[in-house]
Formats: structure tokens, sequence, C-alpha cells
């Protein structure tokens, strides 16, 4: 288990360190499937700045820092380049002023947002290689601040290929902390809620799809836990006894 844990560590730190930099006056600015792509924090506008964000998230991830340990650390770098607290930014295209407030809360929903976003990058990539635990349940945090809306998906298992998770698959609003977990068919059937084609629950921020890129195999239509009686029949195997289809059906398996 901890072989898999440090395997998702990696590649969560692998996806947040290979985000470019792209300053931003507002976060509409940037579309959202670029937000896998790019690292940017709305008003953020000089370059060293939000590379000095980008680098303690990664020390975070790395040396597994809590929130208070990252803030603690760019408050003070922050302040010494004149960018904690209020701040009047100007958009170098149009003029337009405004200004912006990085604090405590702001540095909050920078620090879980990345986290949580590069966390559930390997975490669908992970799911996907399972290829016969096709259906994933939503978990909700149960948070005392966690959204209603994501309360009532809790435990409600989805197969992987319906189109909620275009759009649902966490985070799906900021500091959102829900997860999602693959089971088996079986699984589903006599454990969880089957939802099919739910509604999106993303906010309009996070209506995207956070596990592009992460190639989902073709689900594969024999069951493991059908009989032998039930395996499709394909010419060559059609005069092999059971233990003979048996070895051949679990060699891919091992």
């Amino acid at each position: 288990m901890s072989d898999i844990f440090n395997k998702s560590v990696d590649e969560a730190y692998a996806y947040l360190e290979n985000k470019g930099l792209k300053t931003s006056f507002k976060y509409h600015e940037i579309k959202k499937q670029a937000h896998d792509r790019a690292f940017s924090a709305a008003g953020i506008m000089k370059t060293d700045v939000l590379n000095d964000l980008h680098e303690e998230l990664k020390k975070a991830m790395k040396e597994g820092r809590n929130f208070n340990e990252f803030k603690n650390n760019l408050k003070e770098l922050l302040t010494s380049k004149g960018w904690y607290g209020k701040k009047e930014i100007i958009n170098p295209k149009t003029g337009e002023k405004r200004t912006i407030n990085i604090n405590a809360n702001r540095l909050k929903t920078i620090y879980h947002t990345n986290m949580q976003s590069a966390y559930a990058k390997a975490r669908a990539k992970q799911l996907s290689t399972y290829t016969y635990k096709t259906y994933w349940v939503y978990k909700c945090a149960l948070l005392e601040d966690s959204r209603s809306e994501h309360k009532k998906m809790h435990n409600c298992a989805i197969h992987r290929d319906d189109p909620f998770w275009k759009t649902s698959f966490p985070p799906n609003d900021y500091n959102c902390k829900c997860k999602v977990i693959a089971i088996s068919e079986k699984e589903a059937r006599t454990q969880y809620k089957i939802l099919e084609n739910p509604k999106s629950i993303a906010s309009k921020n996070f209506a995207y799809d956070k596990r592009e890129n992460s190639q989902i195999p073709k689900e594969t239509r024999i069951s493991l836990d059908e009989s032998l009686e039930n395996l499709p029949k394909i010419h060559d195997y059609e005069n092999l006894s059971d233990k003979e289809l048996i070895g051949k059906s679990m060699k891919p398996l091992m």
C-alpha cells in the first residue's frame, strides 16, 4: 500500500512541477482546461511572485508540509516583496485597475485547490488502471463546511464511463476535499446506490474534465464473478478444458 501511495505522491508532484507559469488579471482569462497545464493565481501579475507561490507549493507537496507551514513561509517572502495584503494591480492590456488581497484565506484557497487538483490527477490515472473495477464511488469528506450537493453524492456509485465524471471528478469547487474510489460491478450493486448520468455538481470554474490525459481502458465484458459457462466463446478456445480456460484468462492479469 505504501508503494501505491508513494507513486501517487510522485505523480501528483510531477503534474504540479510540470506546470508552466501564466499570469492573469482575472481568473476567467485562462480557459478551464488550461489550468491543467499552467499554474496561475488571478491577479498575480509578476512572474517572480507567481514562481514563489509555485515553488512553495512544490516544496509543501514534496516535504509533506501542511497549510500553516506553507502560509508562514510565503507570508514572510511576499511581505518582503510588497505582495502580502491589499495591492492595486493594473491590466497591462487594457489599463483597468483593481485591488486584490493576498491574505491567509487567499493562500489557503491556492494551497488546497492546487494540492487537491494534483492529487486528483494522479488518482484518476491510478483508478484508470483497474480494468475490472468499472464503477467509481463518490466520497464526500462530510465536513461541516462540505457543500450540500457534494454530501448528497456521498457513497453513490457511478460507472466510470458515465458523462458525470467529465465535469464532476473532484475537486468540484474551491477547497473541495471529496475523493473517488474504484469498485467492481458486484460491489456497486450490493453495497452502494448506483446512479446513471446524474447532474453535474461542479461549480462554474471547476466544470471541466480534471482527468484529461488519463487513459481509461475500455471495459472488458468478461465478468470474473460469472461462471465459465457465461464466458464468450472464441473458436480458438472451444476445445479447451475449464482448467485450461482459467489459465488462459488469468495470464493477462499476472
